[in-house]
């Protein structure tokens, strides 16, 4: 049986990055119509392996700079014409009549989405195994996990069936799937980028909307065509190299308080260190001063937000979420009465608007992993830790 697997094969889409499919296609040495049925052939057969496709679609290119480009859009934006499952059976399959917000930017660059990638239920996991569509598998190890919550569209771009696939971030959901299966992914500061919907109904906006690729190029002239404009901040533009400043980098190699990184992890992220530090960058180790309590009162913010999406989902679909899911909001949400959790969450809240930072979640290992034998390597989200700190939108 095999233990890995790559989509890539002698096609229009070759091993190519978008940048150099951009080229071809200027040049005229391949169509869009070439690269779309090449993608949509190794979306058809990466599923029988990877199942990272929630459901397949059509949907006519743009016009933008980046049109040709097939991609995929993860499952909870709307894109109209199909519904939108947020890898819940709580979630109808109702079909949109419109597309979200940063769904528009993206089909604005001209990207033509081919499918909808999966994602752990209401995207708040570490691991992509939902009782929707069952587990995602790595295309560098299939008895791994690929992460979450990006997991469907880091597998398929890991894969080679796309070159770009779209990923959003909270905690961790764009960095960890990359850090997985070996990706580009930035999560670029809140407010850079369009944000989605659902942002407007949390009391602290921790999210940005983003994408993973293959090479750190296409990562940034995808951003230089999403961005918008920032108060306060000048544009990011388009980065096509090393700029002539050095910086100051701070290194951190700590994790949440009280859990300790994979020495692994801390390795590598010292041999980053040093590397920017040949490259004539002034890096210093510090730390991040915050009090044990940090990482209890995020998780209680985390399990509140994912207790009222079950809560919404029973009352309103009739109880398909997934049972496991009371596992986990069990362990920050003690039985108590609405009040008393209502004021422990306000002092949560209050503690983390004084820190002005998120902290990504720490999962020890996957609470699904019995259900389909894929490991996570729970080290993983820890090379993500130190670019998840960042100030609180204003």
């Amino acid at each position: 049986m095999a233990t890995n697997y790559s989509a890539v094969r002698d096609d229009a889409l070759g091993d190519s990055d978008m940048t150099d499919l951009l080229a071809a296609l200027e040049r005229r040495e391949v169509s869009s119509e070439e690269l779309y049925d090449a993608a949509r052939e190794r979306l058809r057969e990466a599923q029988e392996v990877l199942n990272a496709v929630v459901v397949t679609t059509e949907v006519p290119s743009g016009t933008g700079p980046l049109a040709g480009i097939p991609s995929v859009l993860k499952d909870n934006l709307d894109l109209a014409g199909y519904a939108t499952r947020e890898g819940s059976r709580a979630v109808p399959d109702r079909v949109h009549t419109k597309d979200s917000a940063f769904t528009s930017d993206l089909k604005a660059t001209g990207l033509a989405f081919l499918a909808k990638s999966t994602l752990p239920e209401f995207g708040l996991t570490a691991s992509t195994e939902p009782l929707l569509t069952g587990p995602t598998r790595n295309p560098w190890r299939l008895d791994r996990s690929t992460g979450g919550s990006s997991g469907g569209s880091a597998a398929l771009v890991a894969a080679g069936a796309v070159p770009v696939a779209h990923a959003n971030d909270g905690g961790g959901s764009i960095r960890i799937p990359a850090s997985c299966c070996g990706l580009v992914g930035l999560k670029v500061s809140r407010g850079r980028v369009t944000d989605a919907e659902s942002e407007k109904f949390l009391p602290v906006s921790i999210a940005s909307e983003g994408v993973v690729t293959r090479t750190v190029r296409d990562t940034a002239l995808l951003y230089s065509l999403l961005e918008r404009p920032m108060a306060g901040l000048p544009p990011i533009g388009h980065v096509r190299g090393p700029g002539k400043r050095r910086l100051r980098v701070a290194m951190v190699t700590q994790g949440v308080p009280v859990q300790q990184v994979d020495a692994e992890v801390v390795a590598a992220v010292r041999r980053t260190g040093g590397l920017l530090a040949d490259l004539g960058h002034h890096v210093e180790p510090t730390t991040l001063a915050l009090p044990e309590q940090f990482g209890r009162d995020f998780l209680r913010y985390w399990a509140a937000s994912l207790d009222d999406k079950k809560t919404r989902g029973t009352s309103n679909y009739g109880g398909l979420a997934d049972p496991a899911l009371d596992e986990l909001v069990g362990k920050a949400l003690v039985t108590m009465d609405d009040d008393k959790r209502a004021e422990l969450l306000r002092q949560s809240l209050t503690r983390l608007l004084e820190v002005g930072a998120f902290i990504p979640l720490h999962f020890e290992s996957s609470l699904w992993a019995h259900r389909a034998d894929i490991a996570y390597a729970g080290r993983a989200d820890q090379y993500t830790f130190a670019m998840n700190a960042k100030p609180a939108k204003k």
